[in-house]
């Protein structure tokens, strides 16, 4: 059995990537194909956790619970006037309305923590969230650009015609940047 040994260096080998670029560049060169990935978790969850200390101040729980307290002790003094046969923990009952308030905000933040999926098709660009879906249509980008310059990831920027400021992306380290910046270009030019 003969066995054909690898060149060192594959002919049209991108970056350091070697032979995984050259596949990928390979996939690439069917029409339908998109491209795609995640941002990387490590600076999606810096900008997450800025965001709800924005959303969610400390200060906003301690408004909530004083509403809550200024609504739930009157009822709890009124209620057992009106029906003196009711047998309730109202210590109980506050703290576990209390809890219930809070539990639902968790389920929004938790999903937040969610990295957007960014994927480049034949319209434009698609950016899916745990919450939302944005396609920014290759038609209404100004510009769009491969930042390498930026640490410790490469940047997806994209300009819209109607806003002056960038939408950043990070680029995945799995994702080659010389495929990604000829497969937009090559869309950009089939539009």
């Amino acid at each position: 059995m003969s066995r054909t040994k690898r060149p060192s260096q594959p002919p049209f080998a991108f970056g350091s990537g070697g032979w995984r670029s050259l596949t990928l560049c390979t996939q690439m060169k069917t029409k339908n194909q998109s491209l795609s990935w995640a941002i990387p978790f490590s600076v999606h969850r810096k900008k997450t956790i800025q965001e709800i200390r924005q959303t969610f101040p400390f200060i906003a729980f301690v408004r909530i619970v004083i509403a809550f307290t200024v609504v739930f002790l009157p009822i709890r003094f009124l209620l057992p006037r009106c029906l003196p046969d009711l047998d309730v923990d109202w210590t109980q009952l506050y703290f576990i309305s209390l809890l219930s308030m809070f539990g639902i905000i968790i389920p929004v933040c938790l999903g937040a923590f969610c990295p957007p999926r960014i994927t480049i098709k034949p319209k434009g660009v698609f950016i899916q969230s745990a919450q939302r879906s944005i396609l920014y249509r290759f038609a209404d980008i100004a510009t769009i650009r491969v930042d390498e310059t930026t640490k410790p990831f490469a940047t997806l920027r994209i300009c819209l015609l109607e806003q002056l400021k960038d939408k950043e992306y990070p680029i995945a380290p799995t994702i080659p940047i010389i495929v990604l910046a000829t497969r937009i270009n090559e869309l950009r030019l089939n539009r």
